[in-house]
């Protein structure tokens, strides 16, 4: 059986941005290509359908796109309006091919 080859496919995705993500070891890492999302007051009120609350967003990360960078909780990502979020929770989809990123939003 042949495994499928998803790697790319994070090239096709709308609502794409640049983020800059900070580790607890001082490292920055700039990530092209991460879709971002929130969730809107609709879908808050309907029961959250992306399981996300609004103090929080999602970040879908290509491991293709990643260089080093791992993630880890409590790193703090830095999205394109400069909002900065922190790691809350860390998953691995689609045969290890891309992270499902949670963080928080950090009030300033």
């Amino acid at each position: 059986m042949t495994t499928p080859n998803v790697a790319g496919d994070h090239q096709v995705w709308d609502g794409v941005e640049t983020i800059v993500v900070s580790t607890a070891q001082c490292a920055r890492h700039t990530l092209a290509g991460v879709l971002v999302r929130g969730q809107s007051a609709s879908q808050s009120a309907a029961g959250g359908v992306l399981n996300v609350p609004a103090t929080e967003r999602a970040f879908v990360i290509p491991t293709s796109t990643a260089g080093d960078y791992q993630p880890t909780l409590g790193d703090i990502i830095t999205d394109a309006r400069s909002d900065k979020w922190r790691v809350a929770a860390i998953e691995t989809l689609t045969l290890s091919s891309r992270w499902r990123v949670v963080g928080q939003r950090l009030l300033e």
